[in-house]
């Protein structure tokens, strides 16, 4: 038997080596999620200051993405409170809400009522936690006793006071009526 000449050995070193370099090398990072690393059915969350309850949402579902700190709830109902009691509710078609801040998206038919008789509708708005401050650029209506006011942008606290409406146009009825 002939013994493989070394010209031969060194080829056959040479094609493994391109074999093995041609693989791709281990990630040490994991891919990025396709969804999220949670889903609830039927969720509720509490947000305080302190001991003082800011705000609850409920939602009819809700998908926790813990990575980017956040999750997106279907069908929000939000209810918030300034010292210690109700002072206004919202509901609308979705939204996102920052677990690490704890500032919300709301949007899709957005309503909002006070527990002082102001109810407002608009599109979406931004709610700033640690400012206690909505803020939204959406065409908005404000209907209270008395009057109606429809403008293009918006901001509040969650109360519905200090409600600030820019490109506003008011439309004075003594027969106005909150729904």
């Amino acid at each position: 038997m002939r013994k493989p000449s070394g010209r031969w050995l060194w080829g056959v070193g040479l094609c493994l080596l391109a074999g093995v370099s041609c693989r791709p090398l281990p990630s040490s990072k994991s891919p990025p999620p396709t969804g999220p690393e949670q889903v609830f059915s039927g969720f509720s969350i509490d947000a305080y200051t302190g001991p003082q309850k800011n705000w609850t949402l409920s939602a009819s579902r809700a998908d926790v993405y813990e990575r980017e700190q956040r999750m997106a709830v279907e069908t929000p109902h939000v209810l918030f409170y300034k010292a210690g009691q109700l002072s206004s509710t919202l509901d609308a078609q979705h939204g996102s809400v920052r677990m690490d801040s704890k500032d919300m998206w709301i949007g899709g038919q957005l309503v909002m009522e006070s527990t002082t008789g102001v109810r407002l509708s608009s599109d979406w708005m931004n709610y700033f936690h640690a400012e206690q401050k909505i803020v939204s650029t959406a065409p908005v209506v404000i209907v209270r006793p008395g009057s109606v006011t429809h403008g293009q942008a918006w901001e509040a606290k969650p109360d519905l006071s200090e409600l600030v409406v820019y490109n506003q146009r008011v439309d004075f009825d003594s027969q106005a009526k909150t729904p």
